[in-house]
């Protein structure tokens, strides 16, 4: 991966991080937008990475589009034979999985 964007994924990440523990939503959404626009400016590219899209996965607070980022993560994982990459990815997707089940079989018992 290019060292230029890994550096510039890293930072977007950390202040991902603090926005979220600073209930920030503002700074959020705008670092999130920045993430989002750094995965899209190099999709189908020689600078395309799986730890762009992982990460903006995990910055996702839709869980349906989390695993769709984290499924187009895998991919390009897959496609460079990374296997670690695939293995966090496909780790992430069924955690997700998991959650969301679990989420929509506790609405379904509050009715």
């Amino acid at each position: 991966m290019n060292t230029k964007i890994y550096k510039r994924v890293l930072f977007l990440a950390d202040h991902l991080m603090a926005a979220a523990e600073e209930e920030n939503q503002k700074k959020f959404d705008d670092y999130y937008s920045q993430l989002q626009a750094l995965c899209e400016e190099h999709e189908a590219s020689e600078k395309d990475h799986p730890v762009q899209w992982e990460t903006l996965a995990d910055f996702t607070e839709d869980l349906v589009l989390a695993v769709t980022l984290y499924k187009k993560a895998l991919v390009k994982a897959q496609e460079i034979n990374d296997k670690d990459f695939c293995s966090s990815i496909a780790y992430s997707i069924a955690s997700l999985q998991v959650e969301s089940v679990s989420y929509t079989h506790l609405r379904a018992h509050e009715t």
